[in-house]
């Protein structure tokens, strides 16, 4: 789940009400309207995607409204080219006391951006940084 990144997601209980996309199990992109809605308002196939580092792209079967694609001929048919790079971290706060909240990775599609909740594995992360707390292998 990526949610859209606004103005709302400096606060923590953000991605219960801003608008996500998603990738299910049968190769569908999917954009949700509502946070809290997990029914599809928009979908397309994912015929193809290309996987490095710190991008991931997605040809898919149709242009997916409210998500900026690029029509590419991928060899002899056209396909919707959708582009996630990786972008910073920000540092959340907390919806009723405005201290430091959840640590969040921006992921970015051309000028529209979205984020990606990191939750325990990233503040444990920083606290090993600190020498506060040890990190499992497993996190």
């Amino acid at each position: 789940m990526l949610s859209v990144k606004t103005a709302k997601a400096q606060y923590d209980a953000a991605t219960m009400s801003l608008p996500f996309i998603s990738v299910t199990a049968d190769s569908h992109l999917v954009y949700h309207k509502s946070g809290q809605t997990f029914k599809a308002t928009r979908y397309a196939k994912i015929k193809k995607f290309k996987r490095t580092h710190s991008k991931i792209t997605y040809y898919l079967n149709k242009r997916l409204k409210s998500v900026k694609t690029k029509k590419t001929k991928v060899g002899k048919v056209y396909r919707y080219k959708l582009s996630f790079k990786l972008g910073h971290v920000f540092q959340s706060r907390d919806s009723y006391n405005g201290d430091a909240g959840a640590y969040n990775l921006t992921i970015k599609n051309g000028k529209q951006h979205f984020f990606f909740p990191l939750d325990e594995v990233a503040e444990s992360y920083i606290a090993s940084i600190n020498g506060n707390e040890y990190v499992s292998d497993h996190e």
